[in-house]
């Protein structure tokens, strides 16, 4: 499952990995994006919305600018 070797990378550190190879994920889902966002990989987050299933373009957008 694509989402559980996300979400173990980035929980251990390694969420760079995740958002510089998004094209070896496949149907990940919102949570994983507010991961990133909250460890700092919201702009790859942006640049790879058509990756992620389920995705709320107006919530990311709205925890993008919370988070800075």
């Amino acid at each position: 499952d694509h989402n559980q070797i996300a979400q173990q990378l980035i929980e251990t550190g390694w969420g760079g990995s995740v958002a510089e190879n998004f094209g070896s994920f496949q149907g990940l889902d919102t949570a994983i994006a507010q991961q990133l966002i909250e460890t700092g990989w919201g702009g790859s987050v942006v640049r790879n919305l058509d990756r992620f299933q389920g995705l709320d373009h107006k919530q990311i957008t709205q925890q993008l600018i919370e988070t800075g």
